[in-house]
């Protein structure tokens, strides 16, 4: 069950803003101390097309295989911000703080459980709660609902309901006040690959869709994503997402094609064990 409660952090809050790769994270598969990512934009000017790193960052694991620190540096290599991950004897996190690049706290996220519910607190540099998110199961942990705290007042954010499996079948966003907005409904495959995400308003038309391949070794290896822009009636093809694997069935790069179909983004993996 505590898998479930990661996987709902994963989708809702990043520690740190302004770092963020293009890729699906659920793709990637690791049991290395280290790894280093790199991403790559690509810069159009009127001598070259060239691609330039952007973003270069590393994530540490601990012998449990979880994530207990990530390092994001510039271009010139300068670590500007890291993240540190705390958990509990039980193994569930329990604290997320992010630090500016002189060691001063960017913010930080505290995370407590109960029976069927995990409250996460945000909080600023000054250790101000900014955010108070409430998420509790149901009895038979079918759905959790997701409710953010505004002073006394609470506020439903999302509901999420999960399969027999524990998979994430459908997500229903809510607008203030408790007013639904938008349902995410995802599609598996025989063997509980993620094979199609789609979302619709509450007059149930489609905004956007994305399909998910992959190889004879259940390894995600394209996205493609569908939208309809602006005033149009039509879904049309937006970016493809293209992954690659090492011999040892590790992701190790991430392509991103826009609707012309060329190269836009580039993420690249190393291990370190």
């Amino acid at each position: 069950m505590h898998n479930k409660k990661f996987i709902i952090l994963l989708l809702l809050f990043s520690a740190c803003k302004n770092y963020k790769h293009f890729y699906n994270p659920e793709a990637i598969k690791s049991d290395a101390k280290r790894i280093e990512s790199i991403s790559y934009s690509f810069v159009i000017d009127d001598t070259t097309n060239t691609f330039s790193p952007s973003v270069k960052s590393e994530e540490l694991f601990d012998k449990k295989r979880r994530i207990v620190k990530t390092l994001i540096f510039d271009t010139k290599g300068n670590c500007n911000l890291w993240i540190d991950f705390k958990y509990s004897k039980k193994g569930t996190l329990i604290k997320k703080t992010c630090f500016n690049k002189d060691s001063s706290i960017n913010n930080f996220s505290s995370y407590e459980y109960e029976k069927n519910t995990m409250r996460l607190k945000k909080y600023t540099k000054q250790k101000k709660e900014t955010t108070y998110f409430l998420n509790e199961y149901d009895k038979k942990r079918n759905s959790l609902e997701i409710r953010q705290i505004y002073n006394d007042s609470s506020v439903i954010n999302s509901i999420i309901s999960f399969d027999k499996k524990g998979r994430i079948i459908e997500i229903k966003r809510y607008k203030n006040p408790n007013q639904l907005s938008s349902i995410t409904n995802n599609t598996y495959d025989i063997n509980g690959n993620l094979i199609e995400k789609s979302n619709r308003n509450i007059s149930k038309k489609i905004l956007y869709l994305n399909t998910y391949s992959y190889d004879t070794n259940d390894n995600q290896i394209s996205v493609k994503s569908h939208k309809i822009k602006d005033n149009d009636t039509t879904l049309r093809f937006i970016k493809e997402i293209e992954n690659t694997y090492n011999k040892k069935q590790k992701l190790v790069k991430s392509t991103m094609k826009t609707t012309q179909k060329a190269t836009t983004y580039v993420d690249e993996w190393s291990y370190f064990y």
